[in-house]
């Protein structure tokens, strides 16, 4: 066991990582990307950007049906919906819990550390359905920085080093959740493939050259086959998919006419008005971008 003050002043270190994962989790955007899915729910529904959440195209929830109470099985899925939120953030606030003990009891080597704030960056990934929000939240956390507290003290640079360690390990678990997240995202179009890799594979790099320079080899190496898995597996599943158009129009067009007029099949609306984000599907912008084919 590591002096009890030196834990206990480093511990700090994850006590405001576990604070952002809290934090962020809870926010806003995450909420309403689960809620906005309600709309989806009805069959063939399409309310334009009151109507593109997280869980457009796949609500988890049944499709209401039409012949029975509307408002009562809008009401019961929205109950459901906010329960499940509700668990989801009790369960990450005790992975937090957990991540704070084992930095405040921390080992050499410090296994429980470990093992605990990988839990919690996978507990993210379970919390959120969709892995775009993942992606986004995960990102955040993966360029997490703060600074130890200034001391005179004698134990004060053990303090700084003991810190800087556990942010390390923090930000690696949280890349590693984010290269899983990555694995389970499905690009929208080759462009957007090329997007997530560009993104995904700067963090890592950032991670890798810190590693290089702290001389911790194993970390480099293992780190440097991971940023080749993601390319590889973004770069392979974008190349399969069109790429990204500008379609322009002199008058505001409903999204079902323009579906048919660019794919002959006005079933793709719903897929033109998360991409346009129209105020409503009935007039869409006059210039927007959308899959090429």
């Amino acid at each position: 066991m590591l002096n009890a003050q030196i834990a206990q002043g480093a511990a700090g270190a994850i006590k405001g990582f576990a604070a952002l994962v809290v934090s962020l989790a809870a926010n806003s955007a995450r909420i309403s990307g689960a809620t906005k899915g309600i709309g989806l729910l009805v069959a063939d529904a399409s309310f334009g950007r009151y109507d593109n959440g997280a869980l457009a195209g796949s609500p988890a929830l049944p499709p209401i049906d039409l012949t029975q109470p509307v408002i009562a099985q809008v009401s019961e899925a929205t109950a459901e919906m906010l329960a499940q939120a509700i668990t989801q953030q009790t369960e990450l606030e005790a992975a937090a819990s957990e991540a704070v003990s084992a930095a405040l009891l921390i080992a050499d080597p410090p296994t429980a550390l470990v093992t605990a704030l990988m839990a919690l960056t996978e507990t993210v990934r379970a919390a959120v359905n969709d892995p775009a929000d993942q992606i986004r939240l995960l990102s955040a956390l993966a360029v997490y920085s703060s600074s130890p507290p200034v001391s005179s003290a004698p134990i004060g640079a053990a303090i700084a080093t003991l810190w800087n360690i556990e942010l390390a390990v923090a930000r690696r678990s949280a890349l590693i959740s984010l290269a899983s997240a990555s694995a389970d995202y499905l690009p929208s179009s080759y462009d957007d493939a090329v997007a997530v890799r560009t993104s995904i594979c700067a963090l890592l790099d950032a991670e890798i050259t810190l590693a290089a320079d702290g001389d911790d080899d194993a970390t480099y190496s293992a780190f440097r086959d991971m940023r080749t898995a993601v390319a590889a597996d973004l770069e392979t599943r974008g190349a399969q998919l069109p790429r990204l158009a500008t379609f322009t129009f002199k008058a505001a067009i409903p999204s079902l006419v323009l579906a048919y007029r660019i794919y002959q099949d006005a079933a793709r609306d719903r897929e033109l008005v998360a991409r346009a984000d129209p105020p409503m599907s009935l007039f869409m912008p006059l210039s927007f971008k959308a899959l090429s084919d």
